[in-house]
């Protein structure tokens, strides 16, 4: 047989091999009385998007606690969030030894700190870092919309205390409501 006939007589085969397993293949797909096998993912709403950011919802002052993952003492942190225009701040507050008051957390000196934002339809996310002495610091914030009153953050600290060439990271995560003020 010369080459250009083996050639042939190969796709040719090759076709009906291809043709076998197509036609074969239709039978395993599910039909009305399988089902096929499923994984459960958070349900997303099937309504039309909005075609813009929500910016002006999230203006103004959110208040609320996060609660920390892992927490064997049910640890929190009290939050404020001042959103105005393209200015954001935050501010911290822990709770006292005694569990009768919130102190603020205060940077020793906040011209190291850097705010970097981020507005997408209805979620705002915005990270601050910090530095001082040895250690390093970032907070994530990922903040979504619930209504005109109520936002929905998650919440990341991650610092790095660097002993000589070493670095010592831990890290919190939380979340929480935050309420409009």
């Amino acid at each position: 047989m010369s080459k250009k006939i083996r050639s042939l007589f190969f796709l040719l085969i090759l076709f009906c091999f291809c043709s076998k397993v197509i036609s074969q293949s239709q039978n395993i797909l599910p039909n009305s009385s399988q089902t096929a096998p499923s994984i459960e993912v958070p349900s997303v709403s099937q309504s039309t998007p909005p075609d813009e950011n929500r910016v002006s919802e999230f203006l103004g002052s959110w208040v609320g606690l996060i609660f920390i993952d892992n927490s064997t003492n049910s640890m929190m942190i009290k939050i404020d969030i001042s959103i105005d225009g393209n200015t954001i701040k935050c501010a911290q507050s822990l709770r006292s030894d005694d569990g009768t008051a919130w102190n603020p957390v205060t940077p020793i000196d906040d011209t190291h700190i850097v705010y970097h934002a981020s507005f997408l339809r209805d979620n705002l996310t915005f990270y601050w870092e910090n530095i001082g002495g040895i250690w390093s610091e970032t907070q994530i914030f990922s903040i979504s919309f619930i209504s005109k009153g109520q936002v929905q953050v998650v919440w990341v600290r991650h610092v790095d205390n660097v002993k000589g060439d070493q670095g010592q990271p831990w890290d919190l995560t939380g979340k929480g409501v935050l309420n409009r003020q």
